[in-house]
């Protein structure tokens, strides 16, 4: 019995620590960041806020992501001049601020046939007025835990006091 509430005390204390976090989002979900991934479609119904981070999973030699400067280079696809170039395959990039980023693949075939993201990242504080129905709706939404074997981890949260931990196609709100 002593050491259920050990590990019990642990789950909520790691419960506690990712309770301030904000949304961790994998871009393009359970595809990742890949060609045959519609972003577009993936990112059209998705919040983004000051402090949550976007996360580029691909393999790293096949398709790096670049960050552009303007929306006239991410219309054209035109990679010359990138803010930052991520190659690691496994890229985390914190949403620091408020405003519109542009996320692109290295390469510019990929680019051009979508391989691309506009983030909107938006303020924190108008996320109040809405979290509890979300919540509801997540959490009414939300089936068994499956293994890692059923598909590759993501993270998303619905309010900054929630976050959900998704493995496989089943989330499981924290």
């Amino acid at each position: 019995m002593a050491g259920v509430k050990l590990v019990v005390a642990l789950l909520l204390l790691v419960y506690v620590s990712w309770a301030g976090a904000l949304v961790h989002h994998v871009v393009g979900g359970d595809r990742g960041w890949d060609t045959s991934s519609d972003i577009e479609a993936w990112s059209s119904n998705k919040v983004f806020r000051v402090g949550d981070k976007i996360w580029f999973i691909y393999s790293g030699g096949q398709e790096g992501v670049v960050e552009l400067k303007s929306r006239e280079e991410f219309d054209s696809c035109d990679l010359s001049n990138p803010i930052r170039t991520y190659t690691e395959g496994l890229d985390a990039v914190l949403m620091g601020s408020e405003g519109i980023r542009y996320f692109t693949s290295s390469k510019p075939k990929s680019c051009k046939v979508g391989l691309r993201l506009l983030v909107d990242v938006q303020s924190n504080l108008e996320i109040k007025s809405d979290a509890k129905s979300e919540t509801a709706t997540t959490t009414l939404a939300a089936g068994p835990i499956s293994t890692l074997a059923a598909g590759p981890i993501s993270f998303s949260a619905v309010a900054p006091a929630a976050t959900t931990l998704q493995l496989g196609p089943y989330p499981l709100l924290l």
